[in-house]
C-alpha cells in the first residue's frame, strides 16, 4: 500500500472540496463542446429532436464518467486496500470529487433541459448526498470507491447501447452484443459483491 498519500496534518490534498471545482469546470467544458462546437451524429440535431439531441449530450458525459471513475476507483482501492469506516485520503477524495463535479454538472444540465425524471432526480441527489455526507464526515471514501466500481463497471456497456439505440441502430448485431455484455456485467457486479459491499459497509465501526 502507498502510504504517500494517506491523511495527514501536512496533506494539501485532504478535502474533495479542493479539487472538484477543476471536475465541475472539466464536465461543463465539455457540455459546452458537445453542444455547441462538436458536430453531431447524423439523425442527432437540437432543432428537429430536442429530446435526442439533450439525451445524445447526457450520454457523451455519461461516458466520460464512467471511464474515468472507473480508473479513478480502481487506482484507489489497490492503494487503499478492503478498508471500511476509516479516514478519507488523498486517492479517495480524488474520485470523489471527480464524480461529485459529474453529477453536480448533470443534475444541472437534465434540470435546465428539462429532461430529467423523477426517478433519476432521486438517484441524483442521493448520490451527491452520499458524496457529501463522506467528504463531510472525512470518512468511508474507501466504500465510495468500491461502490463506484460496482455501480460504474456495467455502465460503459449500457451507454454504448444507449447511443446505438439513439442513432438508430437497436437492431444489429453490436447493440445485441453491448446489450448482453451489460445485463451480464449488471447481473454479476449487483449480486454477491454489491451486497457484501452493503453489508461490510453497514457493519463498519464507524456507521
Amino acid at each position: 500500500m502507498d502510504t504517500q498519500m494517506l491523511p495527514g496534518p501536512d496533506s494539501q490534498l485532504s478535502s474533495a472540496f479542493d479539487t472538484y471545482p477543476y471536475f465541475l469546470a472539466f464536465y461543463l467544458i465539455i457540455t459546452v463542446l458537445f453542444r455547441d462546437i462538436f458536430p453531431k451524429p447524423s439523425g442527432v440535431s437540437k432543432s428537429s429532436d430536442p429530446w435526442a439531441f439533450h439525451k445524445y449530450i447526457d450520454i457523451v458525459l455519461g461516458m466520460f464518467h464512467a471511464n474515468i471513475s472507473l480508473v479513478l476507483a480502481c487506482r484507489a482501492v489497490w492503494n487503499c486496500g478492503l478498508t471500511f469506516g476509516e479516514p478519507n485520503n488523498d486517492y479517495t477524495n480524488l474520485t470523489i470529487a471527480h464524480s461529485f463535479g459529474y453529477f453536480s454538472t448533470e443534475t444541472i444540465y437534465s434540470y435546465a433541459t428539462n429532461t430529467m425524471d423523477g426517478k433519476t432526480l432521486f438517484h441524483h441527489i442521493s448520490v451527491l448526498t452520499a458524496f457529501i455526507m463522506a467528504i463531510w464526515s472525512n470518512l468511508s471514501g474507501t466504500e465510495i470507491c468500491w461502490a463506484i466500481i460496482v455501480t460504474e463497471c456495467s455502465n460503459p456497456f449500457m451507454l454504448v447501447r444507449n447511443m446505438l439505440h439513439l442513432l438508430g441502430k437497436k437492431n444489429t448485431k453490436p447493440h445485441l452484443i453491448v446489450s448482453a455484455i451489460f445485463v451480464i456485467s449488471f447481473i454479476i457486479a449487483r449480486s454477491y459483491p454489491g451486497w457484501w459491499l452493503v453489508y461490510r459497509t453497514w457493519q463498519a465501526k464507524t456507521n
